[in-house]
């Protein structure tokens, strides 16, 4: 049974995406705990500019793959706004990672 799921995936999709989930959890873990000489080096710069560009990939991958999908339409919209309520409560909780340094005068 999980051979025959294995069969129906692309291979090359899949670590497309996954290297882009990750270059974007990656850049989103630096911007909140790495030490200041990190997160600006070079290093952190390359990996950001790469999860910019990677996202965009992602997006077009996930809608490539979309089309051809056996599944109904109604499925793919809660799919899409699933993703799209996570995207947004991510960007909320590094938000208010924030708000919360500045309040506790942890944010210079």
């Amino acid at each position: 049974m999980f051979k025959a799921h294995l069969n129906k995936r692309n291979a090359t999709a899949d670590l497309l995406i996954g290297l882009a989930v990750l270059l974007m959890i990656q850049v989103h873990i630096m911007e909140l705990f790495a030490f200041p000489w990190v997160s600006r080096g070079s290093p952190a710069k390359s990996r950001s500019f790469l999860a910019v560009h990677l996202w965009r990939l992602f997006l077009a991958v996930m809608g490539y793959f979309i089309l051809p999908a056996s599944r109904e339409c109604s499925f793919l919209l809660r799919r899409g706004l699933k993703f799209l309520l996570l995207s947004l409560v991510l960007n909320v909780g590094l938000n208010m990672n924030l708000l919360i340094r500045i309040f506790q005068a942890r944010f210079s």
